[in-house]
């Protein structure tokens, strides 16, 4: 009899420079196993009890993975010593170097987006020309926007490295939104007894900040 097994790993463990999902799928071959099978997961834990959960943040460059795979119901009842001992979560490298490679993929996104935000903002505000943040406002709907898709189509759609997902969603998108300048201009509205304009901005941002990240999901899961 046969059973279906599944190994819950991160994304970013390694050993000897290699991800370590890719070397369970090599031994699990060398071993004779008849299939593997690497997936995305959402939430997960093997058998050190530690949670692989979907973060914002961490899902951005560092994705939860599934290897699953079909064995005899005996030696998948042994323990499973083999094909991967020592390939627990101490002998896993997370990997300096690749910390800083996704460092500098998030510091060259943020320069990106930042620099965008400023010229557009500017831009907009420009050739809007009222007394209402509507260069900040527009910019914030669009990051929303493109957020909801880039989770649904870059992460979900595609298999893209951890470093071009933290220059494009942690770095880019965060540089080109920014929830500082949206808090400095709602207290100024504030403070400056402009009530209905506060009121405006702060439940026009949110609401349809949530709705344009609903559409850029639905459009990027169309794609």
């Amino acid at each position: 009899m046969h059973v279906l097994v599944r190994i819950f790993l991160k994304e970013s463990e390694e050993k000897k420079g290699k991800p370590l999902y890719r070397l369970v799928v090599e031994e699990l071959k060398k071993n004779g196993v008849g299939g593997a099978t690497v997936l995305k997961a959402i939430l997960g834990y093997g058998t050190t009890g530690e949670m692989h959960y979907e973060g914002i943040e961490a899902l951005s460059y560092d994705l939860p993975v599934v290897i699953e795979f079909v064995e005899d119901e005996e030696k998948a009842m042994s323990g499973y010593r083999e094909p991967w001992e020592g390939f627990g979560k101490r002998a896993c490298d997370h990997g300096e170097g690749a910390g800083v490679g996704i460092a500098l993929a998030v510091a060259l996104g943020g320069a990106l987006g930042s620099v965008l935000r400023y010229l557009v903002s500017k831009f907009v505000q420009a050739k809007v020309g009222i007394d209402f943040p509507v260069g900040t406002f527009l910019v914030n709907l669009v990051g929303a926007f493109l957020i909801g898709l880039a989770f649904s189509y870059l992460v979900e759609r595609l298999t893209l490295s951890p470093e071009v997902r933290a220059l494009l969603i942690t770095g880019f998108l965060g540089g080109l939104t920014t929830f500082s300048t949206f808090s400095y201009e709602s207290f100024n509205l504030l403070f400056n007894g402009e009530a209905l304009k506060f009121a405006l901005y702060v439940l026009g941002t949110n609401s349809l900040g949530i709705l344009m990240t609903l559409i850029g999901y639905n459009l990027g899961r169309m794609l």
